[in-house]
């Protein structure tokens, strides 16, 4: 893609440039010692380097300018653009450990720039994705899971589970708006993960209608099991709160990074950004998050396995609830009581009505329950 090759264009000739200063110097320093080092002919190859090597800086900073450039215009562009956008729908922001605060509050102030209400901050400890704390994490998301929601049972792992309890506690059902858990449930939910350690105090927080999680740069280099739990995680969330986009640095959407993870498992519902250092990539937050209220996922940034730069810029307001058109049916068991009262449920009863609009139809179930006239 061409982004990616202006985000790593200056790499390369940097490398070039180094190289060949080294292998300059060192010419220098070893010429008198080499035998068969004529001087003239070695001094011509040298400069003949040199020149390459300054060509290569040259071209390396002006891309560079051009980028920033491009990127600062974005930047300048973005509040017009998101505008309007998210009008009155609630957010909650996750921030993950080792995020950069430059890019939460980008983001958390772009949301508000287009409209949005963002619920809260919910920042995860260190401990929330550390092997030694995933046994008491998985003890707390059984033990103070709000009522009428379940824990996947074919993905028994402490990610994905607390995930789900975060989504069930923090989260508006996507087909009805409301809310997975009561305002005394979501108290607990989150006082017990406060008091165990594992996210900071976040004070009041109200149900959201969609949520962004940002990661900082991991790559996957570091601790795998943390980086495979933090992919988990937003799986498991996205798995029951639906509308989720989850973001990082360019680094972090590697084969083995978090953002990388996370495409790679495809979770319906769940829209990722690389590249959020950059203007671009926070202006994608942005209309990722409408993207999902209106049922569209995707891959967007920098990087190869991204599909374009960013979402396509919707027109118009968001819409009231969410057209939803994956599977929904895992949210919680009183789904189906709550469907009655959506236009799918109300089809039902008028199809087994025997007595529709005009004309009686002779095939009808029998004409008992309808004394006509």
């Amino acid at each position: 893609m061409g982004y990616t090759k202006k985000r790593y264009g200056g790499i390369v000739p940097g490398l070039l440039f180094g190289a060949a200063a080294g292998i300059a110097a060192g010419s220098l320093v070893l010429a008198p010692a080499i035998p068969g080092f004529s001087g003239v002919e070695d001094k011509n190859a040298l400069d003949e380097a040199t020149r390459k090597a300054r060509q290569a800086e040259n071209e390396s900073a002006i891309i560079r300018a051009q980028s920033t450039a491009a990127d600062a215009f974005i930047h300048d562009q973005s509040p017009a653009i998101v505008e309007g956008m998210l009008t009155d729908v609630a957010v909650a922001v996750i921030v993950a450990p080792g995020a950069a605060e430059e890019d939460v509050a980008a983001v958390t102030e772009l949301l508000g720039t287009a409209g949005a209400t963002v619920t809260g901050r919910i920042g995860l400890e260190e401990k929330f994705f550390d092997r030694s704390g995933a046994d008491q994490l998985e003890t707390i998301a059984t033990s103070v899971l709000p009522a009428g929601s379940t824990l996947s049972q074919a993905r028994l792992d402490p990610g994905v589970h607390a995930g789900e309890l975060l989504a069930a506690s923090l989260m508006q059902q996507p087909a009805t708006g409301t809310p997975y858990a009561t305002d005394g449930e979501r108290a607990i939910v989150l006082n017990s993960l406060t008091d165990a350690g594992y996210i900071a105090d976040p004070g009041e927080i109200s149900p959201a209608r969609a949520a962004v999680i940002i990661f900082g740069p991991d790559d996957g280099s570091g601790d795998e099991f943390a980086t495979r739990a933090k992919a988990r995680f937003a799986d498991g969330f996205a798995g029951t709160g639906k509308a989720v986009v989850a973001a990082g640095p360019v680094v972090s959407a590697s084969d083995t990074g978090v953002i990388g993870l996370i495409r790679a498992a495809g979770t319906p519902g769940l829209t990722t950004i690389d590249s959020l250092s950059k203007a671009y990539g926070r202006l994608g937050v942005v209309v990722a998050v409408r993207g999902e209220l209106e049922g569209r996922d995707g891959a967007f940034g920098a990087a190869a396995s991204a599909t374009a730069a960013v979402p396509p810029v919707p027109v118009g307001p968001p819409p009231a609830i969410r057209p939803d058109t994956r599977d929904s049916d895992e949210a919680t068991p009183d789904a189906d009581n709550r469907d009655a009262d959506s236009p799918a449920g109300e089809q039902q009863p008028a199809a087994d009505n025997p007595q529709p609009p005009a004309p009686p139809a002779p095939a009808a179930d029998g004409a008992a329950p309808a004394p006509a006239e």
